[in-house]
């Protein structure tokens, strides 16, 4: 009787055992440095887990009076990681929308210049 032998891996088996933990080490090491990383990230865990900062909006009436007013009165449905491309039409769609706002007020972070729009 012989002695067992240990099965040989070819080429191809060692190229496709290759992908397949490159791949599972992916699925892993990405996710995890995106947690060190500004909330919230894409391919990050965290991505959805977190509330978002809404902006604050204030408008400037012709009257001279200043309204905050809740961002999401001028969203359909407003998806958090896609509100900062969004944002520069906000101020444009507000003084279409409303007849009286001289000047559109958009702070999207409390510690944030404000975005200025003026309305014509």
């Amino acid at each position: 009787m012989s002695p067992p032998t240990s099965p040989r891996w070819s080429a191809r088996d060692r190229l496709v055992g290759a992908v397949v933990v490159t791949y599972l080490v992916l699925q892993l090491v990405v996710p995890a440095v995106m947690l060190f990383r500004p909330r919230p990230q894409r391919f990050g865990w965290q991505m959805f887990t977190n509330a978002p900062v809404l902006p604050n909006l204030v408008l400037h009436r012709t009257t001279g009076r200043r309204d905050t007013v809740d961002i999401d009165r001028y969203f359909a449905i407003r998806r958090p990681e896609l509100a900062q491309g969004d944002l520069g039409l906000v101020g444009a769609h507000v003084c279409r929308v409303s007849r009286d706002v001289a000047l559109v007020e958009l702070r999207v972070r409390p510690d944030s210049a404000p975005r200025l729009h003026e309305c014509p």
